[in-house]
Parts: C-alpha cells; sequence; structure tokens
C-alpha cells in the first residue's frame, strides 16, 4: 500500500511538471523567430555525422595516449556538436512529433514511421556520444587536477544520460562518487 501511494504520488508529480513545462515552452509563432536555434545559427560549422565522429576519433585517441590536457577541448567540442546534431536530426521530425492524435487521424503512420526511426535512431546515438564525451571530459579533468570542474561535469552528464544508457551511467557516478569518497554504485 505504501509503495502504491508513493508512485501514485510519483507520477501525479511527473504529470504536474511535464504540464507546467509544456505550457512553458510553446512554441513561437513568428515564421522569422530563430531564438531557439540561436546556437546552430551563430556556430562556426554545421556539424555532420562526418566531422563528428572526427572529432569522436580524436578525442577517443588523445585520450588513449593519456594525453587529457589536449583531449579537453576536443572532448567539449565533441560533446557540443554530437547534442547540435542529434537536435538537427530530431528538428527534422518534428511535425511528427508536435502532431496531435486528431492530425494523425486518417493519416497513414506506418510510411512515415519507416522514414523517421532509422533518423532517430541516429539522433539517440549522437546523444549517447554526447553522453560519453562529457564523462571523458570529466574524467580528464579529475586526471589533470580539476576535482571541482570534474564534478560539476560529471554532474551534468549524469542529468543528461538516459536509464538505458547503464555502462555510461555507472562510469559518470563512480568517477563522481570517487571525487567525494564515496564507494561506487553497483548499477
Amino acid at each position: 500500500m505504501y509503495c502504491e501511494r508513493h508512485m501514485r504520488l510519483l507520477v501525479l508529480g511527473l504529470l504536474l511538471s511535464a504540464s507546467a513545462v509544456a505550457q512553458t515552452t510553446a512554441p513561437s509563432t513568428n515564421p522569422s523567430d530563430i531564438s531557439n536555434f540561436k546556437d546552430i545559427a551563430s556556430g562556426s560549422s554545421l556539424p555532420t555525422v562526418a566531422s563528428v565522429n572526427a572529432l569522436k576519433t580524436q578525442a577517443e585517441s588523445l585520450v588513449s595516449a593519456s594525453k587529457c590536457t589536449e583531449a579537453l577541448p576536443v572532448l567539449a567540442e565533441w560533446a557540443t556538436q554530437a547534442n547540435v546534431l542529434s537536435n538537427l536530426l530530431i528538428a527534422g521530425m518534428e511535425p511528427y512529433y508536435s502532431s496531435t492524435s486528431s492530425e494523425r487521424n486518417g493519416v497513414s503512420l506506418l510510411p512515415i514511421l519507416e522514414v523517421i526511426v532509422p533518423y532517430e535512431k541516429l539522433a539517440n546515438d549522437f546523444k549517447k556520444d554526447r553522453n560519453i564525451a562529457t564523462v571523458m571530459r570529466a574524467e580528464c579533468l579529475a586526471s589533470t587536477g580539476k576535482p571541482n570542474e570534474a564534478a560539476a561535469v560529471f554532474a551534468r552528464a549524469l542529468e543528461l544520460i538516459s536509464l538505458s544508457e547503464k555502462s555510461t551511467w555507472n562510469r559518470a557516478a563512480t568517477g563522481l562518487y570517487k571525487l567525494i569518497d564515496q564507494p561506487a554504485p553497483k548499477l
């Protein structure tokens, strides 16, 4: 009974939170308003799958060669570019995501889903890359004697990591807990 009551309160809280977020993040109706995309518009280069994968290869090579100081800016750029690319891939699917159930009535969804599912998977893969890059950056910060910054980056990574990314979650939590003298979790 206690557990069921707790779950109901948790679900109610999540629903209220989601409702509040939905009310405050309504998109602008002005077609010229790109304020949600200002980081993309002001960026130096538009990421591509090839450019993000090149950053990944470069970052992993530097880290594996124990060159964390050199790797730090590459890791930050990899995480940023992977995130931007993921957001752009998701933007291409926005008409489907923002459609209502009444808009979907009478529309054959199977052909649409067959097209967007590979892009959604690719977007999710780049989110995972972003998370791994962020954890690697925190690890490098810790190894270069910057524990406070490392703790902040580990904490941010843990905000981004999804439940399905168990090894990345474990790696980030272990790194964070090591900094604060706590035993590693067994996830």
